[in-house]
């Protein structure tokens, strides 16, 4: 077990029981769903997550506390789905959320955007999902300013949505660039920024650009520690495993792209789905980053 999510499971079963033992219901229901949220990010607990899930709907229906609560509830439990790959169950749970949290907080809050960015990660239509991550850019951009980095991180989920390559690369820019000048030190994000950024100037046809991007997202991925939980073991290997077939390794890239192909199709096989958008490909020639809907949620 990642030692990190040990920890924050610990800290987080123990809120939940002190406040549910203490009767402060709402304080304790808001702990479940942080735990939700964090439990389905780790490998092999989907069942767990199913099992907590259930535990919160429960909870939620005795308590009937205030909407911004039961958005918030609503909202983990959908991206939770999500993560685990229950994409139908997901996009009903956070219409449900969207509904509940314009309604108690107004249609620009920006727990409104969240939901907005997650329900976009799992909806099929390709124009409705556009919309969605444009409304979600707006209210983050509009009512935390273009530097905050949960507007950086809706343009890559934008990038994803976007059909056109060109957009997607212009919406990218900007969000990588904000990155580096004021949150360098969110490594991870940087460099999941860069890698969807080189595959969207790969789509557009500039090859030179994607290089320049995939070199620096390989270099960022090189300093990410194993205890790193913004981005899995095998995500980083993805990063620069499919940097080092576009620029050529600088060590043992390639086997370990081979073995975080294998793993994942391993976990595929158990019901797990990485919650960040995605890398799956069929073969090392396969685009990584492209796929039919990204699978970053947030909170």
């Amino acid at each position: 077990m990642n030692s990190r999510w040990a920890d924050d499971e610990a800290l987080l079963t123990r809120a939940y029981l002190t406040a549910f033992g203490a009767k402060v219901d709402e304080t304790a229901l808001e702990a479940l769903a942080l735990r939700i949220h964090r439990r389905s990010r780790e490998l092999g607990q989907a069942e767990q997550t199913r099992e907590d899930i259930a535990l919160a709907r429960e909870y939620a229906a005795r308590l009937q506390g205030p909407a911004r609560l039961s958005g918030q509830v609503l909202n983990s439990m959908g991206s939770a789905l999500l993560a685990i790959g229950d994409l139908h169950q997901a996009e009903v749970t956070l219409r449900e959320a969207l509904a509940v949290r314009m309604a108690a907080l107004g249609p620009r809050h920006v727990d409104v955007g969240f939901t907005l960015s997650n329900l976009a990660l799992v909806v099929s239509g390709t124009a409705e999902r556009e919309t969605l991550v444009l409304r979600a850019l707006e209210i983050f951009e509009t009512e935390l300013g273009p530097a905050h980095p949960h507007s950086a991180v809706i343009r890559i989920v934008a990038s994803v949505s976007l059909t056109d390559p060109r957009m997607a690369a212009e919406v990218l820019e900007r969000g990588c660039s904000v990155l580096e000048r004021f949150a360098a030190d969110r490594v991870a994000q940087r460099a999941m920024c860069l890698a969807h950024l080189g595959q969207r100037h790969e789509e557009a046809g500039e090859p030179a650009a994607a290089r320049s991007a995939w070199r620096e997202a390989a270099v960022l991925a090189r300093r990410l520690t194993p205890d790193d939980t913004a981005l899995t073991r095998p995500e980083i290997a993805l990063i620069r495993g499919y940097a080092a077939l576009r620029l050529g390794p600088v060590g043992d890239e390639i086997a370990e792209l081979r073995a975080a192909l294998r793993r994942r199709a391993r976990a595929a096989n158990g019901g797990w789905r990485s919650s960040r958008p995605s890398f799956t490909c069929a073969s090392a020639s396969t685009s990584p980053l492209r796929a039919s809907s990204p699978k970053r949620a947030s909170t």
